[in-house]
């Protein structure tokens, strides 16, 4: 989640995004799509590394960056932030400044803090005046970085000064939750009790108040926090409305580690196939996904909306908020499979589906986890990929799993993000041909917001889930292994 906000904002630093998609791809670029696991793949970039080391210098410090990236994913942090620091040390791109002072900032020591904030002050100059997110983002690292450092009052000041840096609402729940889990104890340790509860109120409202972690510092501040279900209720009416009136129920599954994982359900009739729909952590309600859920009721298809652990209706103590998985992204997708596995079985015997006739539908950076699950669970017969932004470092491992999992898989990609449409036309040609459909909407947005195009958009993806259900056998084949 993280790597992809960082990505958002360096297509923005350099303007990239259409100019990318017209430019041949590098020779590490092309390894990206050719890992077959993030193993595979650090191994791949390491031998191109060694092989071109002495002669070309940009290239090996750009394997350098994408090791760091896939080091960081897989959570060996000390490996990333030595990958980072060599690719940086040669080409000194934002990238690599950022992926470094990320993780040097959750690390935390006072070193660390000193040496993030060198490398993040060229890119706080520049973005001084930038009233954006990706501005926000850079002016908080910093100032977290000054933190850190030891001059926690410089810190406090620059977020007093911007105060709209932390209370932009377009910034993701996932970086509102992070940045006042930093910020709110500073602010109140400095004397700015007014601002710390501000903030904290700000973030139990977007966080449903379940962030345990902001609940505890709410509480022992004193800070009001509204009940759970008057949160949960304004923010799940929207999709509750938009579905032709029917209910949503509340279904709560004890995943395999014991956690508890929150899926509502949209019921049709008894024996209809299942779609599970799976809403970004960065969403803060369902909102978005308001015109695909209805078309796929209107389409006879029951639904199950899947929270991420974590998020919304899936938070708890023992599922903490989207903020603990930074620099651990491969685990959180293979444990969100995992999960979605857990949920067939309680959400079709709910609603009386078809257990052999289940869809995934993910949006944005939950394509790995999609891919995933339908390898690894033959119920899973179907994957739907919405704007699909997988990270550069789990293309190969995306395009493995899907061709493993012989499961259709349908994309559904928008006009806005040149460079990411030219990502997934080239994970489609990788895939057997048969296997991939892509559907191109002319709908401004990003993700679920794609399907309110209009009722074409929807009912082009039921049609092909209606063909897909009746032309595959009822008892799908055993997956390869």
């Amino acid at each position: 989640m993280k790597r992809r906000l960082s990505a958002l904002l360096l297509a923005s630093l350099f303007a990239a995004g259409a100019a990318l998609a017209y430019l041949p791809p590098s020779p590490v670029q092309n390894l990206l799509y050719r890992g077959k696991d993030p193993a595979d793949l650090r191994a791949q970039l390491a031998a191109h590394r060694d092989s071109v080391a002495a002669t070309d210098s940009l290239d090996a410090a750009e394997a350098w960056y994408w090791l760091g990236v896939s080091h960081e994913r897989s959570g060996e942090r000390d490996a990333a932030i030595e990958a980072y620091r060599r690719a940086h040390a040669v080409r000194a791109n934002p990238e690599d400044a950022l992926g470094l002072a990320d993780l040097l900032l959750l690390r935390g020591t006072r070193a660390d803090g000193a040496e993030a904030t060198r490398l993040l002050e060229p890119l706080r100059e520049r973005f001084a005046s930038d009233r954006t997110p990706r501005g926000a983002s850079i002016r908080l690292r910093a100032a977290w970085a000054a933190a850190v450092a030891g001059d926690r009052d410089a810190g406090c000041r620059a977020v007093l000064d911007r105060p709209a840096d932390l209370l932009n609402p377009k910034t993701p729940v996932p970086q509102q939750s992070l940045w006042t889990a930093r910020f709110a104890p500073l602010l109140f340790e400095r004397g700015h009790a007014a601002e710390g509860a501000a903030l904290l109120s700000r973030s139990l409202a977007s966080s449903r108040g379940r962030d345990t972690a902001l609940v505890r510092l709410a509480r022992a501040r004193g800070v009001a926090i509204a009940p759970v279900a008057t949160i949960a209720r304004r923010a799940d009416s929207a999709l509750a409305v938009s579905a032709a009136g029917a209910p949503l129920r509340a279904l709560t599954v004890r995943t395999t580690d014991g956690a508890r994982l929150g899926v509502w359900l949209l019921h049709t009739k008894p024996g209809a196939p299942l779609a599970l729909v799976v809403v970004s952590p960065e969403a803060e309600s369902f909102a978005d996904a308001d015109s695909l859920i209805a078309q796929l009721y209107r389409g006879g298809v029951a639904v199950a909306i899947v929270d991420p652990r974590g998020s919304r209706s899936s938070a708890s103590a023992a599922a903490p908020y989207p903020h603990a998985w930074l620099a651990k992204d491969d685990a959180f997708q293979k444990r969100l499979a995992l999960d979605l596995s857990a949920a067939i079985a309680p959400a079709a015997t709910a609603m009386r589906t078809n257990p052999a006739r289940v869809c995934v539908i993910v949006e944005g950076p939950l394509a790995m986890a999609a891919a995933l699950a339908a390898r690894d669970d033959a119920r899973v017969r179907e994957v739907v990929l919405v704007g699909a932004a997988p990270s550069g470092a789990e293309r190969g491992w995306l395009v493995a799993a899907l061709t493993a999992s012989r499961a259709p898989v349908f994309f559904q990609q928008g006009p806005e993000d040149v460079y990411g449409n030219e990502v997934v036309d080239r994970i489609a040609s990788l895939l057997p041909a048969r296997q991939v459909r892509v559907a191109d909407s002319q709908w401004t947005g990003r993700g679920y917001a794609l399907f309110r195009a209009g009722a074409k958009a929807g009912e082009r993806l039921t049609s092909w889930l209606a063909d897909e259900w009746t032309s595959r056998p009822a008892t799908p084949r055993a997956r390869p292994r």
